[in-house]
């Protein structure tokens, strides 16, 4: 049922699977990952979110895998994703249901 779409987010480079032929369907989507999709995204279909130009850090930015660093601090400046409380971005965790309802909520 979803293979249209993920056709669809390969040919417009949204998404590229593995590097070795796997989608990975069913896999937990990270919070970089997410940045990095929703980066892609915003080349073929533009989210109109007004982009604040604020200074971006995190506690654990070191943390944030270097070909994701950009897309973190777009979706950032977007206001799509937020930091945690405590002043970290946990790169790495996986997206909560809660989470991602947020982010499609932002996206104007």
């Amino acid at each position: 049922y979803y293979s249209p779409y993920i056709d669809w987010a390969y040919k417009n480079k949204i998404a590229s699977g593995f590097g070795d032929g796997r989608f990975m369907p069913d896999k937990e989507l990270s919070r970089e990952e997410m940045c990095a999709f929703l980066s892609r995204f915003n080349k073929v279909h533009k989210i109109n979110n007004k982009e604040d130009n604020i200074n971006i850090s995190f506690k654990d930015e070191k943390n944030v895998s270097d070909w994701a660093k950009e897309s973190v601090r777009e979706m950032v400046r977007l206001g799509l994703i937020k930091g945690m409380d405590d002043g970290n971005f946990m790169p790495k965790e996986k997206l909560t249901r809660a989470q991602i309802a947020q982010v499609v909520f932002e996206i104007k």
